[in-house]
Order: C-alpha cells, then sequence, then structure tokens
C-alpha cells in the first residue's frame, strides 16, 4: 500500500510539547483533527491578544495581517492574505499502515521515515 497525506502526525510534530501534553490530558498524543483545533484556538488567542479592544473587524484584520503568527502544534500559523485566506504552508505529513496488534484492528499509522512500529516507538509485543 503506498503512503498516504495526513495533516499532522505526533511523531513529527514541529511542537513536540503538544503530543506530550495531549497525552497528559487525554491518554494518548492527538490526531490531525486535534492539532488542527488546537491551532485554530491560538491563532484566535493570539488575535485577541493582539487588539486593545476586541471586535469582529478587528480580529479580522488582525489575522489577515502579513504580520500575523502564532505557533500552534503543527507549526507556525499564517494565513495568504490577500489572495484567498487559505493557511500558508499546511502542514502535511506521508504515513503508511504497520502491524501493531495492540492498536486498534491490528495495524497504525506511522510516519514514512519509520519502517516499522517498533522504530517509531510503539509497544506492539
Amino acid at each position: 500500500m503506498s503512503p498516504a497525506k495526513v495533516g499532522w502526525h505526533p511523531l513529527n510534530s514541529p511542537n513536540q510539547a503538544f503530543p506530550q501534553q495531549a497525552r497528559l490530558l487525554w491518554g494518548e498524543e492527538g490526531n490531525t483533527r486535534i492539532a488542527s483545533a488546537y491551532d485554530a484556538a491560538r491563532a484566535l488567542i493570539k488575535a485577541l491578544e493582539m487588539q486593545l479592544k476586541p471586535s469582529r473587524e478587528g480580529m479580522q484584520k488582525t489575522l489577515s495581517s502579513p504580520d500575523f503568527s502564532a505557533g500552534g502544534a503543527t507549526g507556525t500559523i499564517q494565513f495568504n492574505w490577500p489572495n484567498n485566506g487559505d493557511r500558508k504552508n499546511p502542514p502535511s505529513d506521508l504515513v503508511h499502515i504497520v502491524e501493531c496488534p495492540k492498536e486498534q484492528f491490528g495495524l497504525a499509522f506511522v510516519p514514512v521515515k519509520y519502517p516499522t512500529a517498533a522504530a517509531a516507538g510503539l509497544k506492539c509485543d
């Protein structure tokens, strides 16, 4: 099976503190959806902190500023303005499936740089 692209994987997280903190909170390192939600919250918090008197218009102006950036689980968060407003350099990671009997369905996704579950540090025995 060929590799698949995902938005984020805890083993390749640019912010290694995030998967560790997620494990303490939820008992797992998280997934792409959790990392994306965290990044969205971090961007909004940073935009709020940058305003003296926060407003919807101020949020839009702050988030669309070329100077705006915030740190998140997936790295630096910036947006493409005035183009389309999408995230600059969206995170992506290539993963493949490896056997791991202790995981759900006996399989796990790991970054392609790890050929086996053991190489990725998973406890599958």
